[in-house]
């Protein structure tokens, strides 16, 4: 969080990773979309050698909360 605060690219290296939890990914950049918004925080933040499987999940999750956010913002309208 400081690095993002301070706008600093973050790389988050899969190197010999072969897969991770939803609940891992969920966990690791939920914080920074929830308080920087998705736009800064994918901006700031780089995959890195990404097997397939941890590129699906990496997307589940954003998908998840792009649309939670996006629902968020229309109950806060209403």
């Amino acid at each position: 969080m400081p690095n993002l605060e301070k706008e600093e690219e973050i790389i988050l290296n899969f190197e010999k990773i072969d897969r991770a939890s939803q609940s891992f990914i969920h966990s690791l950049i939920s914080g920074p979309i929830r308080k920087f918004g998705a736009d800064k925080t994918l901006k700031l933040i780089t995959f890195k050698s990404c097997s397939s499987t941890v590129k699906t999940m990496i997307n589940i999750v954003l998908d998840y909360l792009q649309d939670a956010l996006q629902d968020n913002e229309s109950e806060k309208k209403e």
